[in-house]
């Protein structure tokens, strides 16, 4: 500790108030202090040791807490903003409300820790260790993840804003009604990866290998799956509307009540998959193998089925009203049902011109 600033003197400059600036806490023994309500400005805290402090509404404002042993702390509410977490401990921190702010938090270790309500705000969290931690209400707005460890991690209703989560390791952790706006995840092994109502909107997942996963109610919504893997995924009543799946495999994937509206699944093989009451309305299919799938139900309404294979498919009910099927090749459409004359007749009415 600074020879001009006492531990005692610290303690008692926070609970007169006063803002704590020009001193350099580098290397200082603070374990277990409770610094509730100090603000720090501007000061060194490199190799500090705070293991169980409390930081309970503290602020750190361009503070260097780089290396420091903050272990177990409790910081609710704490406010970090422009300052350096660098190699910094953190396990099996309690950051409940916490606003980290354009921070320098590479390699930070918050192994266990609790994120709850927590905001990351424009922080590099490149080599971060989040193994086990658990988020709940958090967001991670234009922070960057390279290389952060998400093993175990459970992860609730929290945010991410153009990530790019490629090199992420996200092994055996749960994702429960996430939002990954804009994610890029190209490329990435997600298989049996536990997604559901994750809001995946516009995500890149070009080639992603989603083999198994759970995708029940998520929304893919204009997102890029163009040669993704998606065998075998649980995505009941998911949303793929605008979705780009040419090329894409979903060979006996569970995908009862989706929704292809608009979609791009040219290409694609639905061979086995469960499509029950499925959506397809005005979907690029072109080439795409439906054989053996469950079709029941489902609706195919002004979509393209140039070339199509439906060899195999139960097509009870399955409505395939003004579809362009050039080349489409189908055991028989005898259980399907074609053109509806009174639907066809309002969507060609219009009104009568002026003066008619």
């Amino acid at each position: 500790m600074s020879a001009t600033l006492t531990r005692e003197e610290l303690l008692r400059r926070v609970r007169r108030g006063d803002p704590i600036r020009g001193v350099d806490l580098s290397g200082a023994e603070l374990d277990g202090v409770d610094l509730g309500g100090a603000i720090f400005e501007g000061v060194p805290l490199v190799g500090a040791r705070l293991r169980g402090a409390k930081l309970v509404e503290a602020v750190f404002i361009e503070c260097d807490l780089s290396e420091a042993d903050l272990t177990e702390v409790r910081a609710k509410a704490v406010v970090m903003h422009r300052s350096k977490l660098v190699g910094a401990t953190l396990v099996r921190a309690g950051l409940v409300r916490a606003q980290i702010a354009q921070c320098d938090a590479r390699r930070v270790d918050l192994a266990g820790s609790e994120l709850t309500v927590a905001a990351f705000v424009d922080t590099d969290l490149s080599g971060a260790n989040l193994r086990e931690v658990s988020t709940d209400r958090t967001t991670f707005a234009t922070c960057r993840v390279d290389d952060v460890e998400l093993a175990g991690a459970t992860v609730k209703q929290t945010i991410f804003t153009k990530a790019d989560l490629r090199t992420t390791r996200l092994a055996n952790a749960r994702f429960e009604a996430v939002v990954l706006l804009d994610a890029n995840l190209a490329g990435k092994d997600l298989r049996g990866l536990f997604l559901e109502q994750a809001q995946l909107t516009n995500a890149d997942l070009t080639g992603a290998d989603l083999t198994g996963a759970t995708l029940s109610n998520a929304s893919l919504k204009g997102a890029n799956l163009t040669g993704a893997k998606l065998d075998g995924v649980f995505a009941n009543n998911a949303l793929f509307a605008e979705a780009k799946l040419a090329g894409a495999s979903l060979r006996g994937a569970k995908l009862r009540q989706a929704l292809f509206v608009d979609a791009d699944v040219s290409g694609a093989d639905f061979s086995d998959a469960d499509l029950w009451q499925g959506v397809f309305h005005r979907a690029q299919c072109k080439k795409a193998l439906f054989s053996g799938a469950d079709l029941t139900y489902a609706d195919f309404s002004h979509a393209d089925l140039g070339d199509a294979v439906f060899r195999g498919c139960n097509l009870f009910r399955t409505r395939l009203h003004r579809v362009r099927d050039e080349g489409a090749v189908f055991d028989t459409r005898a259980l399907a049902l074609g053109d509806d004359a009174d639907e066809a007749e309002s969507e060609d009415w219009a009104p009568p011109a002026e003066g008619a």
